[in-house]
């Protein structure tokens, strides 16, 4: 059977799926961007601490440039960063000068959880991803966030940086959406054959837009396609994990 064959066994027999991995892949991405993203700001505090170590700063003037820094801080033209103590004292947080200097220890989220706590103990623990509700920037309707947090024990801080699951799925569209998707993609495999692989690897085309586009692997698991990191094409996926060291061809 070739590999056309196979992929159009599993996209025909098993859409959801498919729609479901290509998603998958793409939260995986978004987990990676800000854990580097907060990885990045937690080694700026270090940068700033080994100034204070010098003698050119105070241990507090280290602290308030480490924090005036990091408010202003972005990336992906929305993302941004918050700290609190490992205390519970938020240091900084976008938008909410208000809540800075305030326990948020006892905070909890719209579903009950003492989401703060649990940031605290993942950070502190060596880094970590938490999943929450939190209001979006000037709203206070609760939405479903993820994020990555990560400690700075110099500071005795908590760093950390996530994104919205709905925001997510809007970016990636519906899954009925994602499914039509891989259907253009399996007919331009039966009409093109092999060539149809340059066409979904082309950054700006319909096929590879921001974080959406179509990988192709065969039933044993071998990867043929995946315009994000092309080095990792003809890798069986059944030998690699995702964020969460779950085994992605599973």
């Amino acid at each position: 059977m070739t590999v056309f064959s196979v992929f159009l066994n599993i996209l025909f027999l098993s859409l959801p799926v498919v729609a479901q991995d290509v998603k998958l892949e793409a939260s995986s991405a978004k987990d990676m961007l800000i854990k580097s993203e907060v990885e990045t700001a937690v080694s700026m505090l270090q940068a700033i601490y080994a100034k204070h170590q010098k003698g050119e700063m105070s241990f507090v003037e280290a602290k308030k440039l480490g924090a005036d820094l990091l408010r202003e801080l972005r990336y992906d033209s929305e993302g941004y960063f918050w700290a609190d103590t490992t205390e519970g004292v938020n240091v900084v947080l976008y938008c909410r000068k208000d809540v800075e200097g305030k326990s948020r220890l006892e905070d909890k989220d719209k579903k009950g959880a003492f989401y703060i706590k649990e940031i605290l103990t993942k950070g502190k623990a060596g880094g970590g991803y938490v999943e929450y509700w939190f209001p979006k920037k000037n709203q206070t309707t609760a939405q479903p966030k993820r994020s990555y947090v990560l400690s700075f024990k110099p500071f005795e801080w908590v760093v950390g940086s996530g994104y919205y699951l709905d925001a997510e799925l809007k970016e990636n569209g519906s899954a009925i959406e994602l499914e039509q998707f891989v259907e253009r993609g399996a007919d331009l495999i039966a009409k093109k054959g092999e060539k149809a692989f340059g066409l979904f690897r082309e950054k700006g085309s319909q096929w590879l837009q921001g974080d959406r586009y179509l990988f192709v692997w065969d039933m044993n698991g071998l990867r043929y396609i995946y315009p994000p990191n092309r080095k990792t094409e003809r890798e069986n996926v059944r030998n690699i994990k995702d964020i969460d060291g779950k085994p992605i061809g599973e």
